[in-house]
């Protein structure tokens, strides 16, 4: 069994996740689930966040 490397979720100061972990985290998701394959984190309002 291949060991998984751990991470810590990092927020930014507005107490939302970073666009980094929320990427990854949609990522891991579409891997399990081909529906959440259309994702993006503009359903999460990370756009905003990322050009502020």
């Amino acid at each position: 069994m291949e060991q998984e490397h751990s991470t810590a979720l990092k927020w930014s100061s507005d107490g939302e996740l970073s666009v980094l972990d929320l990427h990854r985290i949609i990522a891991r998701l579409a891997d399990a689930d081909p529906i959440a394959s259309g994702l993006d984190v503009s359903h999460f309002g990370a756009v905003q966040r990322e050009q502020a």
